[in-house]
């Protein structure tokens, strides 16, 4: 299934603190995470997905 969000942001500012230039049309992917989980372990997680594309 495939959902279509819009959403106006202030800015463009990645995790890695690195600013991206708006271009129209632009496509990326978002997880929407409503679990409630501790904060370790949503630090442990971009790790975790990084050992599980291997």
């Amino acid at each position: 299934m495939q959902y279509t969000a819009i959403i106006k942001l202030d800015s463009l500012v990645t995790t890695y603190n690195r600013t991206l230039d708006f271009k129209q049309k632009m496509k990326g992917e978002a997880e929407i995470i409503v679990d409630e989980i501790l904060l370790f372990e949503r630090l442990l997680y971009p790790v975790k997905e990084i050992f599980e594309e291997l």
